[in-house]
């Protein structure tokens, strides 16, 4: 749940053969095989891994395609490098799947990688340098000057939504992102999940600080039933960056499918339509809520594991990272952000996009909910090869059997995710639509 847009600073990217690395012993560049390709036939893309160039410390080799990286393809399992690493290495995208953003230590260089890197036209990887090892990580003091951060303290002082860490009691861990560890908690005898952001994001993200607060800030304007609750926030970054917030303990993707993060086939009982259909109304009012807000608000990675559920199984569309308010002034975005397997094919390609985004992954979990399979589940796809399929050949999952039942909300699902924004339907619309389908086949 990583936003790729948050590394695409304005800093002059370089090419591997201008870069000082380059004059690195033993380093050879060779032409990546990360070129686009087309979606030409529902077989799955030629993708291959890149190997390994230039030279490894001695004290430690590493195996040949073991990407040192911190993204949300494997974060859940690794930390970010340390500084201290002298290890020299490609991006294997195919290996990591979901690559959104991530770190890879290139002798003394830090570098930053984005999935940009799959669409470079040329097929080269590009990097940037970031943080030397010989020079300081950003202090402490440096994180506490940000205007934003002041800003939001203030706000929160006043509001009385600020918490001191000592307030919290931090139990067991329920969960973990790319950026944060999730625990449940319990602060003033309330039963809370605290998402405590990994101090390295603060360290080696640029403007991490401004991002920590934009989704403080998002969450704090959000008072919906159907829209997940800020308790308070630790203001303190980089040790004690903490969004608290209220506990929930199932997502969506649970409820569905069961515990576990294994795309398969179902196993469990699918709930009745019933249920089905007031899952769906619930996130469609949710999202309705938020982009009639002024100024909009785009949640931009909307998935089924970005939805939770209270102990009633009512809806909380969650997760705000991601999110961007679009002002009046404002007619689109760009920027590649969310989740492939959820992602409009216009945020792939990096077209200008507006709150039509949200829709289209919206008709993707409709889809999901109501025939209870995961997007894609029919194909050998991987998830770049889904992305190039969506953007390229208007690729989409399977819909459900069209019976008495299904016909409206198939008409409802394709048109959700219509390739062309304008057709597709407004939250508002969806509300309406699913409403009445929701007397007719219930009442």
């Amino acid at each position: 749940m990583l936003n790729v847009e948050r590394d695409r600073q304005q800093k002059k990217l370089i090419s591997p053969k201008q870069s000082p690395l380059a004059q690195s012993p033993g380093f050879s560049p060779k032409p990546s095989p990360l070129r686009r390709s087309p979606v030409v036939s529902p077989k799955p893309l030629p993708l291959k891994k890149s190997p390994v160039v230039g030279v490894l410390s001695p004290k430690k080799q590493e195996k040949p395609g073991k990407p040192i990286i911190c993204c949300g393809g494997c974060l859940g399992t690794r930390s970010p490098p340390s500084l201290a690493q002298t290890q020299h290495q490609t991006i294997n995208n195919y290996q990591l799947g979901l690559v959104t953003y991530g770190f890879v230590e290139f002798k003394n260089y830090y570098i930053h990688i984005t999935n940009r890197s799959l669409f470079f036209p040329s097929g080269e990887l590009f990097y940037r340098k970031l943080y030397s090892t010989s020079g300081p990580r950003l202090s402490s003091p440096s994180l506490l000057s940000s205007p934003n951060l002041a800003a939001i303290v203030s706000q929160a002082r006043i509001k009385r939504w600020h918490i001191d860490p000592d307030e919290i009691e931090l139990h067991e861990q329920v969960g973990r992102g790319s950026t944060a560890i999730i625990y449940r908690g319990s602060w003033k005898g309330l039963e809370v999940a605290v998402k405590c952001m990994n101090p390295d994001f603060f360290y080696f993200t640029e403007n991490g600080v401004g991002f920590f607060v934009q989704e403080i800030e998002t969450l704090s304007r959000q008072h919906h039933p159907f829209v997940l609750r800020l308790v308070g926030a630790c203001l303190n970054p980089p040790e004690h960056g903490w969004v608290v917030t209220e506990f929930l303990s199932m997502t969506l993707k649970e409820w569905l499918h069961g515990k576990g993060n294994k795309r398969t086939k179902r196993s469990i009982p699918l709930p009745p339509l019933k249920e089905i259909l007031a899952k769906a109304l619930e996130i469609s009012q949710g999202m309705q809520y938020l982009h009639e807000q002024k100024p909009m608000l785009l949640h931009r990675d909307l998935k089924p594991s970005n939805i939770f559920m209270d102990s009633a199984l009512h809806i909380r569309v969650a997760d705000f990272g991601h999110a961007r308010f679009l002002s009046d002034g404002e007619k689109a975005l760009t920027g590649e952000t969310g989740t492939y397997i959820y992602m409009a094919p216009e945020v792939i390609r990096h077209e200008p996009y507006n709150e039509k985004c949200d829709v289209f992954s919206y008709g993707v979990i409709l889809n999901e909910l109501i025939t209870g399979e995961h997007p894609y589940i029919e194909t050998t796809y991987g998830p770049t090869e889904i992305a190039l399929g969506v953007s390229e050949a208007k690729l989409r999952p399977a819909l459900p059997a069209d019976d008495s039942q299904h016909g409206e909300l198939i008409d409802l699902i394709c048109q959700s995710w219509d390739e062309d924004t304008s057709k597709r339907p407004s939250f508002a619309i969806i509300t309406s639509t699913l409403k009445s389908i929701q007397e007719r086949l219930i009442t």
